[in-house]
């Protein structure tokens, strides 16, 4: 046999490896239908042969004339990595094989990969206007010079890695149809690699993406360090791949509005909730969400606020990243090929309460500054817009409707608390 399928919770995402007619190093990943998908194959290693662990599923390849395996395994749900489960690549090589570079021939359909870079070349330390504070910025976080507060945070292992996200859904989805959700397929995270003998420090392997390539590159003082032994392991520290819909770097959501990507509706139909990715931190903090019309979509068109279009308040708890979901308070109207912008807005005090978000070209943002007691919204038009960014955010809704339903749905605001699990 030379190609193997791992099916995932979600019975239309499936990662296959191999090739129909020959065993390639190869990995294709398709979520929701095989027309959404993207592949990574190792190029220029010539024929492989495989071997297949009965037990735990594991597959092995081996380069028929190259010091070069590598291994796919499937990984279950694990929440800091993938919402599905995920696919661990493990790269075992001699110095002989490749250069420090490994490249991998990427092909896609209706997907696009983005690189996620750090946090240095989105923010500068100094004064900043977007948070009205000094900042301190490393790869990894921007910190309140004056309070030590984390206001942006994109993990290590996040950093110089890739997101892949649909090209033409996300943001909006129908109840009962296909769980577009966010429109990401999932992510690539940076890898580790580390010395044969174990005498030197594991390093980042960073990757990167560029036309139908995408590399994974070992640092070269490292590759080419005397006190390297080869061969050497380039392994996940998480999962390699995960398939999921939330963000990889996560912004500070306390007393501010965060307005996500402009989505039409496929059909006229009511409203029924919200869904963003939050995690909080030491103390519980209340959230709720909203949503503004767009017209036709058009970049820095008006934006209005969208009538009957608050949802529930919850109060979330102290926990990891988790889904949550705010039901409308009165299902509002959808109506068909209008756009639709979904709004979060979370609490002050202590603690930290983050949304999500990834860097995604072509996608826009916007955030305004508003003391969650203020009890109105903010004026769409003082949202400030920030190109390149796709927060983890989306509507679902109900086609044919008509619109406009009346159920009050307000005895569920303020303090309805998430339970893990039941979100």
């Amino acid at each position: 046999m030379a190609e193997y399928i791992f099916q995932y919770a979600k019975a239309k995402t499936k990662a296959t490896i191999g090739d129909a007619v020959s065993f390639k190093p190869k990995a294709k990943l398709a979520k929701w239908d095989d027309a959404h998908s993207f592949a990574l194959e190792v190029e220029g290693l010539g024929l492989f042969t495989p071997t297949v662990d009965s037990i735990t599923g594991k597959i092995d390849g081996k380069a028929i004339d190259k010091d070069f395996n590598i291994s796919y395994r499937q990984t279950p749900v694990n929440p800091a990595f993938n919402q599905e489960g995920g696919l661990d690549i493990v790269i075992t090589m001699g110095k002989v094989a490749l250069s420090n570079v490994i490249n991998f021939i990427y092909s896609n359909d209706h997907v696009a990969g983005y690189l996620q870079p750090p946090l240095t070349q989105e923010f500068t330390t100094g004064w900043s206007e977007r948070f009205q504070c000094n900042i301190a910025v490393t790869e990894t976080d921007v910190i309140d010079s004056a309070t030590g507060r984390r206001l942006v945070h994109r993990p290590d292992y996040v950093v110089n890695s890739i997101a892949f996200f649909a090209t033409d859904q996300g943001g909006i989805q129908r109840a009962g149809g296909i769980e577009w959700e966010t429109g990401k397929v999932g992510h690539l995270y940076r890898m580790k690699a580390s010395s044969f003998d174990g005498k030197v420090d594991p390093v980042w392997c960073d990757w990167s993406i560029s036309g139908q390539v995408v590399a994974l590159t070992i640092p070269f003082a490292w590759w080419s360090d005397t006190k390297t032994k080869f061969p050497i392991t380039i392994a996940p520290v998480g999962d390699t791949f995960g398939v999921l819909a939330a963000g990889g770097a996560e912004v500070d959501l306390e007393d501010y509005q965060y307005m996500g990507r402009c989505a039409p509706a496929g059909g006229d139909g009511d409203g029924v909730s919200i869904t963003t990715w939050l995690r909080c931190t030491t103390d519980a903090k209340l959230a709720r969400c909203n949503i503004y019309d767009d017209g036709a979509g058009i970049a820095d068109e008006t934006v209005n606020i969208f009538l009957n279009g608050e949802t529930e308040e919850k109060l979330v708890p102290v926990q990891a990243l988790l889904p949550v979901t705010f039901d409308f308070l009165v299902p509002p109207a959808f109506l068909n090929g209008v756009f639709y912008r979904p709004v979060a807005w979370g609490d002050g005090g202590n603690g930290e309460l983050f949304i999500t978000y990834d860097v995604v070209g072509g996608e826009s943002m916007y955030f305004v500054s508003i003391n969650y007691t203020v009890n109105p919204w903010g004026d769409p038009q003082t949202y400030t817009r920030m190109d390149g960014f796709r927060l983890a955010i989306y509507v679902t809704y109900t086609t044919g409707g008509g619109g406009g339903g009346i159920a009050d749905k307000s005895a569920n605001m303020g303090g309805k608390m998430i339970g893990a699990g039941l979100i």
